[in-house]
């Protein structure tokens, strides 16, 4: 499955014990599942309805592989574990930081690892009615529905914070997407669903609104 390319940009959001809010960008990567005009709805009512985007990431691209290292760090520090070398690490110890980890190994559509990494940023609309999202040049973008699809390059601003319950860990909070190249989600064609064309009932309007439903993404491997 091809993927679009993110870039990230990132802010920590301070815990009890900082009042400082430091700022980051992320390198360029590939995304999925953007819902960022309208959230994420699961039909199944398991997860609650977020604004999202997920990131494609390649341990072997230097910058990808330093982003996840500082997103695994977080989540190891808030877990109490950030004082133990890898080769310290129990297997309990390891377990714990496979619960509930943000970073997340890649499947494909047989359920095979792969070699890349994903991460999920997201935001509830209890807080936002939209993601600020803006063009190359740093210009607002306004559009009523998700439209950003699988291939497309962007950036994205997220923040974090520390969460205590169970064994801990970090959220990832989408802020905003800058969109560097955009392919735009138009929905799947009656052929994709595999319709063919029979006798009946034709449209006379051949430009109406796609009635498909946008991709979900709430399976198991989904962070958020």
């Amino acid at each position: 499955m091809a993927f679009g390319y993110v870039s990230i940009a990132y802010v920590k959001q301070s815990n009890q014990r900082e009042n400082e809010m430091d700022k980051f960008t992320s390198p360029v990567a590939p995304c999925k599942y953007a819902h960022l005009q309208q959230p994420n709805v699961d039909a199944n009512g398991v997860y609650k309805p977020r604004f999202k985007i997920t990131l494609v990431l390649d341990p072997k691209n230097t910058e990808h592989k330093e982003l996840l290292t500082h997103i695994s760090s977080l989540d190891k520090d808030a877990k109490g574990l950030g004082k133990k070398t890898k080769e310290e690490l129990t297997a309990a110890d390891k377990e714990k930081l496979a619960t509930k980890s943000p970073v997340k190994k890649q499947k494909d559509a047989d359920g095979n690892y792969t070699e890349f990494y994903e991460i999920t940023f997201g935001t509830s609309p209890d807080f936002i009615d939209h993601v600020p999202t803006f063009d190359s040049q740093g210009s607002p973008i306004f559009r009523e529905k998700n439209f950003v699809a699988n291939d497309s390059e962007v950036i994205v601003s997220w923040a974090y914070n520390y969460y205590t319950q169970g064994v801990g860990g970090v959220s990832l909070y989408l802020k905003g997407v800058q969109i560097i190249k955009l392919i735009e989600w138009e929905g799947a064609s009656a052929e994709d669903l595999g319709f063919d064309k029979v006798e009946g009932y034709v449209e006379s309007n051949p430009n109406a609104p796609s009635q498909t439903a946008e991709p979900s993404d709430t399976d198991e491997d989904v962070p958020f």
